[in-house]
């Protein structure tokens, strides 16, 4: 009953559903506390931010990525940090949600971890796509961040992602002016 109530609190998705989500965040049941990240993220209030980071070390694999997927949903910058943490879990689902996470938000620090993730090569591939599917919303910006980490990057197979994301980036993304002056930077080697 607890689940289908968390369940249709979310579908419903209005904000006075937050605070009795959030009293009933510590159920006793692991399937109580997925479904209410899950309804957490689907209200998507800010409010829920710090029960959901908390759900992030929940001992049950569903409820860390339940939250991981709600703080993804829910897109607040401030969560940027807990779920960069998540990009060296153990639980490679949890890395790789958290990836998903970052990329729904708009925030340059959340672009920095992507780019971070970059060094993992259990990562790499899914960073290289959620900095794609980011520069499509914002392009200058993850271009920007792409140029500055290639000029720091130290490590041939970071370089190499950093290089091929660019890549990517140019073939499908429109350039505004900004971003077109860097790609023709960095493909003149400045």
């Amino acid at each position: 009953v607890r689940v289908a109530v968390a369940s249709a609190l979310g579908r419903l998705a209005d904000e006075r559903a937050v605070v009795p989500l959030v009293g009933r965040a510590r159920d006793d049941a692991a399937e109580v506390r997925e479904a209410i990240a899950i309804a957490l993220g689907e209200v998507g209030d800010a409010r829920a931010l710090a029960v959901l980071e908390q759900g992030l070390a929940d001992k049950n694999e569903a409820v860390r990525l339940a939250s991981v997927a709600a703080l993804g949903r829910i897109a607040d910058a401030s969560s940027v940090r807990a779920l960069a943490r998540q990009l060296g879990a153990a639980d490679s689902r949890l890395a790789r949600a958290a990836i998903d996470a970052l990329a729904a938000i708009d925030d340059l620090r959340a672009i920095t971890a992507l780019l971070d993730a970059l060094g993992s090569e259990a990562l790499r591939a899914d960073a290289s796509e959620a900095l794609v599917t980011r520069a499509i919303e914002d392009g200058s910006r993850v271009v920007t961040a792409l140029v500055e980490a290639l000029s720091g990057s130290r490590d041939a197979p970071t370089t190499d992602a950093l290089a091929a994301v660019l890549t990517r980036i140019a073939d499908v993304v429109p350039a505004d002016g900004a971003t077109a002056t860097l790609v023709e930077r960095v493909s003149a080697g400045d």
